[in-house]
């Protein structure tokens, strides 16, 4: 938990430091890094059942691998955090507004 708060204050601090909407970048960092750590148990666990019903034995493997599959969502977490991070330190592309040429000038002696 201590890990998502310190993800949504970084979050607010590099948008802030970069010009973009902190309060917005803030919520994005956590929740990405929450939801990492949830679809990564997801997937694992629901992988497991697969493998049950399938016939394989993997009866308790989830509560016997939880040291595991913890480490496996915080590092899953930290990487989407890592692109988020990676994204915000873009700069922002401002529009290009080219200036139009100069009007033509004549010269009157013909």
């Amino acid at each position: 938990m201590i890990l998502a708060i310190i993800a949504f204050w970084l979050g607010y601090k590099k948008a802030k430091a970069t010009g973009r909407n902190p309060w917005l970048w803030s919520a994005a960092c956590g929740f990405t890094f929450i939801g990492a750590q949830v679809i990564v148990g997801f997937l694992l666990g629901f992988t497991a059942e697969i493998f049950k019903i399938t016939g394989g034995s993997t009866e308790g493997w989830f509560f016997n691998n939880y040291g595991v599959i913890t480490v496996t969502s915080l590092v899953a977490s930290f990487l989407a955090l890592w692109l988020v991070f990676r994204y915000l330190d873009r700069p922002i592309q401002q529009p290009f507004i080219d200036q139009p040429p100069p009007p033509p000038t004549f010269s009157n002696d013909l």
